[in-house]
């Protein structure tokens, strides 16, 4: 086996188990485990989510606010912080609402409930 290849299996390892090499490459050189912090990324439906929660702000602001006070929180309607599209939906076909909310496509619903779920 070659200098090369034991250096390259090394590494593998050393990635894998979440060792660093020491930075010198003196034979006998022993890994040693070096604190790492995870990687802050965000997945394509945590991006989705935010940008959905966006998007919800101004729809809630303008379909849903007058009632429901600016944080959610309620005024003539409930507090309706975290409810989820399912709520939405339901509320809005039993409940005496404004007629213009059922003209709210399933997207503009998603939406608002995704600006809802970003409410703390």
């Amino acid at each position: 086996m070659s200098r090369f290849q034991i250096a390259a299996g090394a590494s593998v390892l050393a990635l894998a188990t979440g060792y660093q090499l020491a930075s010198s490459p003196a034979a006998g050189a022993r890994p040693t485990r070096q604190p790492t912090r995870p990687a802050v990324t965000m997945t394509t439906q945590a991006v989705q989510d935010l940008a959905s929660a966006q998007n919800g702000q101004p729809l809630y602001a303008a379909h849903c606010a007058v009632c429901h006070g600016k944080s959610a929180q309620g005024k003539i309607g409930p507090n309706i912080v975290k409810k989820t599209l399912p709520d939405i939906n339901n509320a809005i076909s039993t409940v005496s609402m404004m007629s213009s909310l059922s003209s709210l496509s399933q997207q503009d619903r998603a939406d608002i409930a995704a600006y809802l779920q970003s409410l703390e």
